[in-house]
């Protein structure tokens, strides 16, 4: 098949549509042929990827009419193509099978593993739609949750209860994949140790009520050892403020957010904040209100990158002092990249 004879199909299908007219996706294709399927979506993937080189042509569809092709080709497909799983690899990668379309992927695929694990990894296919028998195997959950730790809530409920799985999730997504966490483990002081060394901010959703005074210690320990360490990395390093994570777990990512830096008690007073800007002016976009506000501060920052007036609040552009920054307010720079 040639791309003029696909672009001829979007042509018709689109007209279809635009008149309100039928259209049947069997009348110009084999579709209960495996071989005859795979050549088209074939051909189709390469006119995707080349379609940026044919603007010769008098006819380029909209992106809305690739998608409302693609979702349409899908549903006119022979109901055994949708169960082959050489077919859908093809069909995701032209692309267009999202998760309402994949519902309807035959139940066999669903429970398959070494498929569904490639379409999650390689495509935006969530692991809900994979069978109870996947999400209830250790294995295959982790490696879902490597990719993404979030996905720990489509684990199955014994699997939300095993240590190893949830804490490489944790690894993976940090703090925001506490909720899926069985209760027994947010229970379990022993956990909850291991945990907060991945990431502290889970102290958050914990009532340490509950637990006992030696694991209160344990606790208070590791905090004062983060905020240490926190202490060190923004003595090096101001940009520390902005980041997330914590880089003694992973040198890719770094510590910051609010969460974090209220956990282990670090405090920003003026003299913090003064360097920070000082260092990296647009850092005052980081600052509390009341250290955000202070006139000297403002003018550190500024000092230092005058394109940080676009984190002065309103009230005090009002000010005439600031008056010759204002026609950096709307212009790109290359300090709104973040540093890392």
């Amino acid at each position: 098949m040639k791309y003029s004879e696909i672009i001829s199909l979007y042509y018709k299908f689109s007209t279809a549509v635009e008149t309100n007219s039928d259209f049947s996706f069997s009348d110009h294709l084999n579709l209960h042929n495996k071989k005859s399927v795979l050549i088209f979506l074939k051909t189709l993937d390469e006119y995707h990827h080349d379609m940026e080189l044919i603007d010769e042509l008098d006819y380029l569809p909209s992106i809305e009419a690739y998608d409302d092709f693609n979702y349409e080709l899908f549903f006119a497909l022979d109901e055994s193509l949708k169960s082959d799983r050489d077919v859908i690899l093809k069909f995701i990668e032209c692309p267009g099978l999202d998760g309402f379309q994949f519902e309807h992927v035959g139940e066999n695929l669903k429970a398959d593993y070494g498929f569904m694990i490639t379409v999650i990894g390689s495509s935006y296919i969530s692991p809900k739609h994979a069978s109870l028998k996947l999400t209830s195997n250790k294995d295959f959950m982790l490696e879902v949750v490597a990719c993404d730790g979030c996905d720990l809530k489509y684990a199955s409920d014994n699997l939300k209860d095993d240590e190893e799985v949830v804490l490489k999730a944790l690894k993976k997504s940090g703090s925001s994949i506490f909720e899926y966490v069985s209760e027994r483990l947010k229970l379990s002081e022993e956990f909850i140790l291991k945990a907060i060394q991945i990431d502290i901010r889970i102290l958050v959703s914990i009532d340490d009520s509950k637990f006992s005074n030696s694991f209160k210690e344990q606790v208070a320990f590791i905090k004062n050892k983060q905020l240490k360490n926190f202490e060190k990395c923004f003595k090096k390093d101001p940009n520390f403020l902005m980041y997330f994570g914590d880089p003694f777990q992973d040198p890719a990512i770094s510590f910051g957010g609010n969460g974090f830096l209220k956990v282990i008690g670090f405090k920003m007073d003026f003299y913090k904040a003064m360097y920070a800007v000082s260092k990296n002016g647009s850092l005052l976009n980081y600052l509390d209100d009341s250290l955000r506000d202070n006139p000297k501060i403002i003018d550190a920052a500024l000092n230092e990158n005058k394109y940080a007036i676009k984190y002065v609040s309103k009230k005090k552009l009002k000010l005439k002092k600031y008056a010759k920054y204002l026609s950096y307010l709307d212009e790109g720079h290359e300090s709104d990249d973040i540093p890392f």
